[in-house]
């Protein structure tokens, strides 16, 4: 049994815990200096301090037995391994995930940014190496929390693709087989649905900061 793994920004977590000590700071002295009318700009602070959180913090790719969730600022994306086709790196990790085919037997291709793993820098990438893939603990069921880049992660899900689910990698190096066999990668479909709480909580803020 291989454990779920998650890939998130730890820099951008950290960075982000930086601005909040420094305006919670800011704001104490605020209130020594003029009481309750130093949290006038509270709801704007606290705005300034989401959308960093949803530029840094928020996005993650969960890896389990599946497929792959990508979890991006206004977007979630459950892709079974059967549908993946493709991971890359190049400019950020995207996966390429087929739909099922249509009535005609015509099969869409989409392709699906993941804002959790960046792309490598300029000087990393003319050294030409990558992040370190730490050892997955097999038989552990606590999820794994990685930081990686994006050619590290897409090497990742080609890696756990084949360990998961080696038929979906068979079908996509050997072709599909067809619609009407009855065969399992035409169990499953690409579902995405909106990021609600990050949706909501954004208007909410950006509301108070308005009216206050």
């Amino acid at each position: 049994m291989r454990p779920p793994i998650i890939i998130s920004s730890h820099r951008g977590r950290i960075g982000v815990g930086i601005v909040v000590a420094v305006i919670i700071v800011l704001t104490v002295l605020n209130l020594i200096r003029s009481g309750l009318a130093g949290l006038t700009h509270l709801p704007t602070l606290l705005l300034f301090v989401w959308l960093l959180w949803i530029i840094w913090g928020i996005a993650e790719v969960r890896i389990d037995d599946d497929g792959v969730i990508i979890i991006n600022q206004f977007r979630i994306w459950n892709v079974p391994w059967c549908r993946i086709t493709d991971t890359t790196g190049r400019w950020g990790l995207s996966l390429t995930a087929e739909r099922r085919p249509n009535a005609e037997g015509m099969r869409e291709s989409r392709t699906i940014s993941a804002w959790a793993a960046p792309a490598r820098g300029a000087a990393t990438a003319m050294k030409g190496s990558a992040d370190h893939i730490p050892q997955i603990i097999i038989g552990s069921e606590a999820p794994m929390r990685w930081s990686l880049d994006s050619h590290s992660t897409a090497r990742l899900i080609e890696m756990e693709r084949i360990e998961r689910h080696p038929s979906s990698a068979v079908a996509s190096t050997e072709g599909h087989q067809d619609a009407g066999s009855g065969t399992k990668p035409y169990d499953s479909e690409i579902r995405v649905r909106p990021n609600w709480m990050t949706i909501c909580v954004t208007v909410v803020l950006i509301a108070a900061a308005i009216i206050v």
